[in-house]
């Protein structure tokens, strides 16, 4: 039984009868499973247990919960805690939550929260949230670079609590140019009479507010990084830093939106079970009737070679064999692709390569399927259909067509969607079966013609 069934009604009396218990009932628990309960309470206990517990805890706990969840009880709270919590929290997870608030509400927190955490808030709205700017955290350390290692950690000491994370801290001059970062490490270590500039480091890497968040994630993982500052673009003015976390919640959504699109389902935010039937639904539908509709050009290429179909009567059995063959190869080179580009290890500069690449394997992969769909089709039943040697001729030679074709499909429609500035990942699964099912259909049956030298029938003239 989860969490939240088991402890919910305790805290819901206790929240009714005598909020003094409700600090013994949890004092054991963990703030994640404390977040547990909270997402499954209604949400006028749930915010009314925030309110009740010490500001500390009711941030870790808050800081557990899903964005939705977070915006309906800073919605639902008392404004006095609601306050009280925005002021507190992280600027990066603060500006997120005021990007998904009503307009009424958070122009109303706004107005009652302290002046440099509203301040703060709007200059990180400024930034596309899928942006670096978007992701950052305005609370790092900056140090002028003449300041001496002594007062620098006592510097740090003082603003520890303040911070999100203390991996470096920043030299930067007096208008706020980055000039390079020290790890904590080093600052510890350094000699009595160095200063910051003495142990600092000048290359350290850093990136523009306006660079995209996938960008950003690279870098982290190419560089194998725990916090990144973000500047101001041509200025190199310190606006804020990245840290690893936000790096790994990034990369979540991202792959969560690469998996929605590759199912072709349109992104979803809200959490699954969160997230309303009829939401799902509009986010489904669109590709469903596009896909749909583009089906029903596989009925039409059916219908077009019906003769076909009559004049060898096994034809049909073989139909869904052939196109899931194809879909299949289609949906597997897509999907190396897609991680691929995700990861920056293909570029669509390389297309030629990746041509030659998956043709090799399309040859291979479709050699020797075509020689299991051979024996299928002419070894005697159980075993086998038991069919003619022609009839295995086109089912081999068919499904090695359809597999490499399949495979030049899914590999070569992502670079180019990606050459186009499009999201690879749209060239979901679903798509390229449709397109290859359409072509397989036509390979299939014109192998058929070639192999057996059927002729199309001459319509009878109109009496």
């Amino acid at each position: 039984m989860r969490l939240g069934a088991l402890l919910g009604p305790e805290i819901e009396e206790a929240l009714r009868t005598n909020p003094a218990q409700l600090l013994e009932l949890i004092e054991e628990l963990h703030a994640a499973d404390l977040a547990e309960v909270v997402a499954e309470l209604p949400d006028e206990p749930a915010s009314r247990l925030l309110g009740t517990l010490p500001l500390e805890l009711a941030l870790e706990i808050f800081g557990f919960l899903e964005l939705p969840r977070r915006v309906q009880l800073i919605t639902a709270c008392d404004r006095a805690v609601a306050v009280k919590l925005a002021n507190q929290m992280p600027p990066d997870d603060r500006a997120d939550l005021f990007a998904a608030l009503s307009e009424e509400v958070a122009l109303e927190l706004l107005g009652r929260m302290e002046k440099d955490e509203a301040a703060d808030v709007k200059e990180l709205l400024t930034w596309p949230a899928t942006s670096a700017g978007g992701i950052m955290t305005t609370a790092y350390v900056a140090l002028a670079p003449d300041r001496p290692i002594e007062q620098a950690i006592e510097e740090v000491r003082k603003s520890a609590e303040e911070m999100e994370t203390i991996f470096e801290v920043y030299a930067v001059d007096p208008g706020g140019t980055l000039l390079g970062a020290v790890s904590l490490r080093d600052l510890v270590l350094a000699k009595k009479g160095q200063t910051v500039r003495d142990i600092m480091d000048p290359s350290t890497r850093s990136v523009d507010a306006d660079v995209d968040r996938e960008e950003v994630a690279r870098l982290f993982s190419h560089y194998a990084l725990t916090t990144m500052p973000v500047v101001e673009p041509d200025t190199r003015r310190m606006l804020g830093i990245v840290t690893v976390d936000d790096v790994v919640d990034v990369m979540q959504a991202i792959q969560t939106e690469d998996v929605h699109r590759m199912a072709a389902v349109s992104p979803i935010e809200d959490p699954y079970m969160q997230a309303s039937v009829w939401m799902l639904v509009r986010r489904r539908l669109p590709w469903l009737v596009v896909l749909f509709v583009a089906e029903m050009f596989t009925s039409y290429t059916l219908r077009g070679y019906h003769w076909v179909e009559k004049a060898v009567e096994v034809m049909s059995i073989y139909v869904p064999l052939i196109i899931s063959a194809g879909g299949n190869s289609g949906s597997q080179s897509s999907g190396l692709l897609v991680r691929a580009l995700a990861v920056g290890e293909v570029t669509s500069q390389q297309w030629l390569r990746v041509l030659s690449r998956e043709l090799a394997q399309g040859l291979v992969l479709g050699g020797i399927l075509a020689a299991i769909g051979f024996l299928r089709a002419v070894a005697p039943f159980p075993v086998g259909m038991g069919n003619t040697t022609g009839v295995g001729l086109v089912v081999a030679c068919s499904v090695m067509g359809v597999i490499v074709l399949g495979t030049v499909v899914g590999s070569m429609l992502p670079l180019v969607f990606k050459r186009l500035g499009f999201d690879p990942a749209v060239t979901s699964a679903p798509f390229i079966a449709v397109l290859v099912d359409v072509a397989g259909l036509v390979i299939y049956f014109n192998v058929a013609i070639w192999i057996f030298g059927l002729a199309h029938p001459v319509p009878a003239p109109a009496p």
